[in-house]
Order: structure tokens, then C-alpha cells, then sequence
């Protein structure tokens, strides 16, 4: 199988590590295979719980993985030089989300995305305002979409 749970050494990791958080079980219930892919490497994850050989919390692999790439992206920022900050930023929405902006040192970089996210606000309150019936008659602008993109500085996938 593709998803790997036929590989001894992956039902090893996932047993000591305690199978996927809850998230990642979701993402897995999508896969293509998933109903004899899932009784296997459930059947083992139980087992191991139930004989006492499996942990009782779960140390997600994807979750690990996703944590490893979002350290390399943020070292990534803030290694930026600010004119190609400036540039990417002024090529698109340019957002990042609240809890990596908290792990970005304070500086010119932090800076900028604070900015951003002034920015992301004002377009909010914009939305509000032309969403009320006295101004439904004004055109669209760049903030129609803002509440996607403020979705997304509070993390969620849209």
C-alpha cells in the first residue's frame, strides 16, 4: 500500500509514537485506500495500547514533520532582506498567520506584517460597513475577501 502501513519500520514509529492526532486522522480518512489501510494500522495501534506496549498520548509523525517545515520557514523570513520583504509583499496578500507572527522576533520584519495585519483590519471594517444595506450599492473592492484572509492569520486552511 502507498500510505506505507505495510512498512515494519513505519507501524514501529507509530506504534511507540501512538498513531496521528486528531487532525491528521481526518486528513487520513481521505486517502484513497482508506478503509483496509485504516483496519490494519488501527487494529496494531489498538493492540498495542490495550497489551500496554503502546503510549498513552500521541506524538503525532505529521504534526512533527509539519513543526520541523514551519521552524525552516520562519528562519526563512526572518532572513529576508526587507526590499524583498517589501516586494513579495507588495505582489500579494503577504499574511502570516498569528502564532508564527508571535514567533518572529520583534524587528523590522515583525514590523511589516504587523502592518499587514492593520491593514487586513481596516479592510474588515470595510467589509462590515459595505455589507450594510444602506451601502450594498457600492462596488466591491480588495475587501470582499478579507474575512477568508483573516481566516487564515487565525490559522485555518481555506
Amino acid at each position: 500500500m502507498r500510505d506505507g502501513v505495510n512498512d515494519v519500520g513505519v507501524r514501529d514509529d507509530w506504534r511507540r509514537r501512538g498513531g496521528l492526532c486528531a487532525r491528521h486522522w481526518r486528513v487520513w480518512r481521505h486517502l484513497d485506500s482508506p478503509p483496509l489501510s485504516t483496519a490494519i494500522l488501527t487494529d496494531d495501534l489498538l493492540s498495542s495500547y490495550l497489551d500496554g506496549s503502546g503510549p498513552p498520548t500521541v506524538r503525532c509523525p505529521a504534526c512533527e514533520i509539519a513543526e520541523r517545515a514551519e521552524r525552516r520557514s520562519l528562519t526563512a523570513v526572518r532572513s529576508l532582506p526587507l526590499a524583498r520583504l517589501d516586494e513579495a509583499l507588495a505582489a500579494g496578500s503577504g499574511l502570516i498567520c498569528i502564532r508564527h507572527l508571535e514567533a518572529l522576533p520583534g524587528g523590522r520584519v515583525r514590523e511589516r506584517f504587523e502592518m499587514r495585519l492593520t491593514h487586513l483590519v481596516e479592510q474588515l471594517r470595510e467589509q462590515v460597513r459595505t455589507s450594510d444595506h444602506r451601502f450594498a450599492s457600492e462596488r466591491r473592492g480588495p475587501h470582499a475577501d478579507a474575512w477568508l484572509r483573516a481566516l487564515r492569520v487565525f490559522g485555518a486552511d481555506v
